[in-house]
């Protein structure tokens, strides 16, 4: 009897000294002070305050520069910081689902759990951090298209390069090649299905009666980056001011994409409660697919002049007319931002008839002379069946 008195004791003692923890770290979180744990990423602990961690400000800076100004995605980022070796606090590789957390939490504003100002100084700005949000709390981030329409791996797919026949755009893939997998665009027929475009034959192979697709392009796109990127150069050279015109930032430009935000956070706050009404039975299934595909279709209108709006990232500083663009010092994101602030579509035509694809490696030359001629032929045949289509072009 005892022993159970003395342990319902202790067992009150401890639930007494949890209540006057919990509302002792209720109250600071209330007062804007700091209440323990590990300090958020952007931030370390220095005598009981938290105070911006300048490395980790960096990081977070170039993550809101990056997605926000050049329109790479998280995936894009995320794969060249751990290829340059950028590890996380705890020294594993970065992820996608940890940076999304680092880049949603209000405590980069200045701010507590609860909302209420903090007593730490912000490392972000409140403009900064509400694009941020939009962006990454987009519903339509969330939807899987296509294999390697939204991928960021090459610069030239997402959407970029197209097939000239069809209209379809091009999905990366990798081609077996002598020394191994050569990263190719093609129109493929898994993907976009069958096409009046690409009327389909009967063929025999190996004996073996198949239906395939004609007319179906593919094209090696490091070879085809490389002709683009010349022609861009060789254009830009030709009207120096375009660039600097096309990188400038109008305070206009920036008031139109907050008013632009707001209207898209209405619509899906609009179609949220379309939802719920039509859960609760208070809208009929027809009305609530007509009001969804109006809020839909304003959506993607608001999309494609927000994306616009956006500010070319591609600056004075980084174009110097003799020596060009060091565009291959870029990311794959970057440099598909740079080319769609410049170019409408890339589309690609049939392989030239009667082109030659290589060539016999002559006698005595040089395996390093060998592999420069092969790759000249790509680049002259890539660049004879592309029709590349400007901005300024109507």
């Amino acid at each position: 009897m005892y022993a159970r008195i003395k342990a319902a004791v202790a067992k009150g003692e401890t639930e007494r000294a949890s209540a006057r923890q919990k509302r002792n770290k209720q109250r600071r979180r209330e007062d804007g002070l700091r209440h323990g744990g590990t300090p958020s990423y952007g931030y370390r602990a220095e005598a009981g305050q938290l105070v911006p961690d300048p490395a980790e400000v960096e990081r977070i800076h170039e993550v809101a520069r990056r997605m926000l100004d050049d329109r790479e995605s998280m995936h894009s980022i995320v794969t060249d910081w751990n290829n340059r070796g950028i590890q996380t606090r705890r020294g594993n590789h970065w992820r996608q689902a940890n940076l999304r957390t680092i880049m949603l939490n209000r405590v980069m504003l200045g701010e507590t759990v609860l909302g209420t100002p903090a007593q730490w100084e912000p490392v972000i700005d409140q403009r900064t951090f509400d694009r941020m949000h939009a962006l990454l709390t987009d519903p339509s981030r969330k939807v899987t298209h296509s294999p390697g329409v939204k991928g960021g791996k090459y610069s030239m797919g997402g959407g970029l390069t197209v097939c000239g026949a069809c209209g379809k755009p091009l999905i990366t893939h990798g081609k077996q090649s002598p020394n191994g997998k050569t990263a190719t665009l093609a129109c493929l027929a898994r993907v976009h299905g069958p096409s009046d475009k690409h009327p389909r034959v009967l063929r025999t192979r190996g004996g073996k009666e198949s239906w395939e697709d004609t007319g179906r392009v593919s094209i090696v796109h490091d070879a085809l980056e490389e002709v683009v990127w010349d022609d861009l150069i060789a254009k830009l050279r030709e009207t120096p001011r375009f660039i600097q015109r096309m990188s400038e930032q109008d305070p206009e430009v920036d008031d139109r994409l907050d008013a632009l935000e707001q209207e898209r956070r209405d619509l899906r706050a609009r179609k949220e409660r379309a939802e719920e009404m039509r859960l609760d039975g208070d809208l009929s299934r027809e009305r609530f697919r007509e009001t969804v595909e109006k809020i839909d279709a304003r959506l993607d209108a608001l999309g494609a002049e927000y994306d616009s709006l956006l500010r070319l990232p591609i600056s004075m500083s980084d174009f110097d007319p003799e020596a060009g663009i060091d565009w291959r010092s870029w990311t794959a994101g970057r440099r598909r931002a740079a080319l769609r602030g410049f170019i409408r579509r890339i589309e690609v035509g049939p392989y030239p008839a009667g082109a030659r694809r290589t060539r016999p490696r002559f006698k005595n030359e040089t395996i390093d002379a060998y592999e420069t001629a092969k790759w000249d032929i790509l680049k002259q045949s890539a660049a004879a069946r592309i029709r590349i289509v400007w901005m300024w072009e109507s």
